[in-house]
């Protein structure tokens, strides 16, 4: 008797179409992934560097700008400190008009913000040789856009500094201290670049002996005759008038 033979056949059926579809989209949001990928590694350093310069100028031209219309706004600056003296004429204290000060100090920030407010979205072009990576080619190619919209915040600190100058001379100087933070949103990236600047807003020689220093309410600072001083030394006493940590 013959024994039975089984024989195991494999029987091979089309995949259905959807999976052919789906491994398709795959593969190519794969690959859209890694392109992005190494776009933004190619760029990112460029346009970084590009955004850092343009928040960086446009800082210190919405500052230049705000300093000189508010200092161009009948500002007497000789009326903004009042030396207190003695009996012979030597200087015991100067008094600051603190209210004047805060004007000149809010105008300023508030033209800088106004100026931020109006800010509009700039455009920067990158060349595609960018993305090759080659130096002979990074100027080569289509331009590729990308959209700089800045944004920024100010802060305006009053400094007033005392500087030995010489013998029996004191420079004194009333500084705008001002910060603008600009925050640059292009697409890879959002940073932000502090741009600060100090500009005098008084500058005179106190001659004579000079007082150490102590502070009071109502923006006196002042105090009791103190050695005279060589050119050599030179020491520098800086305070924020309206913080003196009282």
């Amino acid at each position: 008797m013959n024994g039975l033979r089984w024989q195991s056949q494999v029987v091979w059926t089309k995949p259905p179409w959807y999976r052919n579809i789906l491994l398709v989209l795959t593969c190519f949001l794969l690959f859209s992934i890694l392109t992005l990928i190494y776009i933004e590694y190619r760029l990112s350093p460029v346009i970084y560097v590009w955004a850092e310069s343009r928040a960086i100028n446009l800082g210190t031209q919405l500052i230049s700008i705000a300093v000189e219309e508010t200092m161009a706004s009948n500002v007497n600056t000789a009326a903004l400190t009042h030396f207190i003296t003695d009996s012979q004429g030597g200087l015991q204290a100067i008094q600051y008009d603190t209210g004047e000060i805060n004007r000149l100090y809010s105008i300023a920030a508030q033209k800088i913000q106004q100026s931020l407010a109006e800010l509009a979205a700039e455009e920067y072009t990158v060349p595609l040789g960018q993305l090759i990576g080659l130096d002979f080619l990074a100027a080569w190619g289509p331009a590729i856009p990308v959209r700089f919209i800045p944004v920024g915040s100010v802060e305006t600190t009053t400094i007033s500094s005392f500087n030995a100058a010489g013998i029996n001379q004191t420079w004194h100087r009333i500084y705008l201290d001002i910060k603008v933070n600009m925050r640059v949103a292009v697409p890879m990236l959002v940073h932000e670049f502090p741009v600060q600047t100090r500009v005098p807003i008084v500058e005179e020689v106190i001659i004579g002996s000079v007082p150490s220093w102590y502070f009071a309410p109502g923006g006196v600072v002042g105090g009791f005759s103190q050695p005279n001083q060589t050119p050599n030394e030179s020491s520098t006493i800086e305070f924020d008038l309206f913080n003196f940590g009282l």
